[in-house]
């Protein structure tokens, strides 16, 4: 059976020499011994490997800490504009159309106007609509980083 050392086997020489005049084969193998080779290159090295590895994994820690915090406030963002839109100007556009519509009615503008507030009504409702669009990607975005989902 041949010696290994670190994965790779040692070389074996066989050799049939007829020396001496002595008519017959011999076999001889040499196989190196470290008796002073106390592997301080290969310790360096894999210390050195050690090192750089722990490295690369801070870097990979740091990386995807800064994706979710950038995650949570893009969530935090889309929910503070749903809000926004919910609280102020959804009721607002929408008392406006119909204070628009009633002006119409009782003769005080005319049919143009009442368009012009009913589309801006329908702009904003679609820009909440797009709100609630990114919010969900963001949350989305959210639980990819860190690697579940919430519900």
């Amino acid at each position: 059976m041949c010696p290994k050392s670190e994965g790779h086997i040692t070389p074996v020489e066989i050799d049939a020499n007829n020396r001496n005049n002595f008519h017959g084969f011999f076999f001889q193998s040499n196989t190196p011994l470290p008796i002073f080779n106390f592997n301080q290159g290969d310790i360096s090295l894999y210390r050195a490997r050690i090192k750089q590895l722990r490295g690369e994994l801070e870097a990979q820690k740091n990386i995807v800490e800064q994706e979710v915090v950038q995650a949570y406030r893009a969530v935090q963002m889309q929910r503070e504009r749903i809000q926004q839109l919910q609280d102020k100007t959804l009721e607002r556009s929408k008392k406006v159309a119909q204070m628009s519509q009633k002006s119409y009615e009782i003769g005080q503008s005319d049919m143009a106007s009442v368009l012009v507030a009913q589309q801006s009504n329908l702009e904003i409702r679609y820009e909440y609509l797009d709100a609630i669009y990114a919010y969900e990607i963001a949350y989305t975005d959210l639980e990819q980083a860190i690697g579940t989902t919430f519900y």
